[in-house]
């Protein structure tokens, strides 16, 4: 049941998307700051050459969140559950 309400009764709080945006972008602003981070992402560039999967997140990608985006593609992924497998454990 509560599967059933987090994924059918999802918030989409744009205040609330707003305020993590921010609160990210600082952080990521702070880590390229960091003499340590720089280096660890310039090796990573140099290992992936700039495969997307494998750069690190900039203030600049946070800019580009998207709510009514993530909202598509929350309602596509979890509007029907047939096809979904479900393992419980425990007591």
């Amino acid at each position: 049941e509560l599967a059933t309400l987090s994924a059918l009764r999802s918030r989409f709080d744009a205040d609330a998307m707003a305020r993590e945006q921010e609160l990210l972008a600082a952080r990521l602003q702070n880590r390229m700051n960091s003499p340590e981070a720089r280096y660890g992402d310039a090796v990573t560039e140099a290992m992936w050459q700039g495969n997307p999967y494998r750069r690190p997140y900039t203030p600049e990608d946070v800019k580009r969140y998207d709510l009514d985006a993530s909202k598509r593609i929350w309602n596509d992924r979890f509007a029907d559950f047939s096809d979904f497998t479900f393992v419980f454990v425990g007591n």
